[in-house]
């Protein structure tokens, strides 16, 4: 199948990089039969997990994973980050923010119709 050739190829590209993180991963699992997954990645790779369902990014070999941050490889993203008490302390002493000015529109009742 096309599809899974091309699936396993761009992963294999991620493995030689060492870019692999949850979303490739799962991107992988997702549109690749498990069977398909088992017989050409995880038979040739000495994995923790029992089946391709179980295995986490934890479990893939860390040269795969080298190149991504830590903090990431057993969450999926969380892509806010977290402000630290410096920017918080900066934040506050910047004192309050100035008000944009305010435009008042004045017309007649007649005017704009509201009357009738």
């Amino acid at each position: 199948n096309t599809r899974n050739q091309m699936a396993l190829q761009l992963f294999a590209k991620c493995c030689e990089d060492g870019m692999v993180d949850t979303l490739p991963w799962n991107e992988l699992k997702r549109c690749v039969p498990t069977k398909v997954l088992s017989e050409s990645i995880l038979m040739n790779v000495n994995v923790r997990g029992n089946s391709s369902g179980s295995v986490q990014v934890r479990d893939l070999p860390q040269s795969w994973r080298r190149n991504t941050s830590k903090k990431n490889n057993n969450k999926k993203g969380n892509y806010k980050q977290k402000r630290t008490k410096k920017d918080k302390k900066d934040a506050a002493s910047s004192g309050p923010k100035p008000m944009r000015p305010f435009r008042q529109i004045r017309e007649q009742s007649y005017q704009s119709g509201k009357d009738m």
